[in-house]
């Protein structure tokens, strides 16, 4: 089977992180020289005043001299978010596979040769990875410790998916599923596609690698550093996918996450959901792989 990976970076005022985040891209890639891949890297650049030359420039002299990469350079007319710039991105997109990466993380060397024999067989490939902290005083920790479910309702259910870039999925299970756009509160919208995936196929053929192959950085400029609007994002969201899908099936499962989600957002509720959502989101927190980090 003849694989290429469309790698999509949605890249917003993103010059402290890009090129560092290309020189791991490019060790990766040149890894694999045996593996019979190819790639495209696929930047949509969101922030209005960068100037689109400087980015091809750094993109163009990162991979000067790697042969089977295609290069695509996209700036928004007008700022989308990063739910927006990643569509944006896969509707670019030529390959067989896809690979969604933050502009400030970074991939292993091994990353894509690890996975190159899973790619022929499974839809959905999930990478253990580590956690680096700039701003606060929590230490690196890996991003799972005991193998975490790849099930509808998993997915439904807990947010473990630190990063899209820990996914490398087929266009097989992509179909018409694309990023929720929500108008209000940003963060959260990778999770929903992970949902829509599960959602609209009835089968997906998945695979967990537990080596950590990818690098997460945590700063201050995270949405995820920002858990009041993740919670709210997580609520836009749902309001999103139950106009979107089909949810009767795990209706109790969403309404319980909704209630813990509307409970540590502070909304005002009266006692009974309040108390629901109270022991509901006590549950959220004993998940395995969250109590050991």
């Amino acid at each position: 089977m003849s694989i290429c990976i469309s790698i999509i970076i949605p890249f917003y005022n993103g010059e402290a992180y890009y090129k560092q985040l290309l020189q791991s891209l490019k060790k990766a890639i040149v890894h694999t020289a045996s593996k019979s891949i190819d790639f495209e890297i696929i930047t949509i650049i969101d922030s209005v005043n960068t100037v689109e030359q400087d980015i091809r420039t750094v993109l163009e002299d990162a991979f000067a001299k790697v042969s089977h990469v295609r290069l695509i350079l996209h700036k928004n007319e007008v700022n989308l978010g990063v739910a927006g710039s990643r569509n944006v991105g896969l509707s670019l997109a030529h390959g067989t596979h896809f690979h969604i990466i933050d502009q400030d993380d970074e991939v292993s060397e091994q990353l894509y040769s690890f996975v190159r024999d899973a790619l022929d067989k499974k839809d959905f490939i999930l990478v253990n990875g580590l956690v680096y902290y700039t701003n606060t005083k929590f230490n690196p920790h890996r991003l799972f410790y005991l193998t975490p479910k790849l099930n509808a309702e998993h997915i439904l259910t807990n947010e473990f998916i630190r990063s899209p870039g820990q996914i490398i999925f087929s266009r097989r299970i992509l179909g018409q599923t694309r990023f929720p756009e929500p108008k209000l509160n940003k963060g959260t919208d990778d999770r929903f596609f992970w949902i829509k995936l599960f959602l609209n196929n009835s089968e997906i053929k998945t695979q967990y690698i537990n080596q950590p192959l990818y690098i997460a950085h945590i700063h201050d400029e995270n949405y995820s550093s920002d858990s009041l609007n993740l919670r709210k994002s997580s609520l836009e969201n749902w309001d999103i996918l139950r106009r979107e899908c089909d949810l009767s099936k795990y209706e109790k499962l969403i309404e319980r996450n909704i209630l813990s989600l509307r409970y540590s957002a502070g909304e005002q509720m009266a006692l009974k959901p309040k108390l629901r959502g109270l022991i509901n989101r006590s549950k959220y927190y004993l998940e395995p792989n969250k109590i050991i980090r």
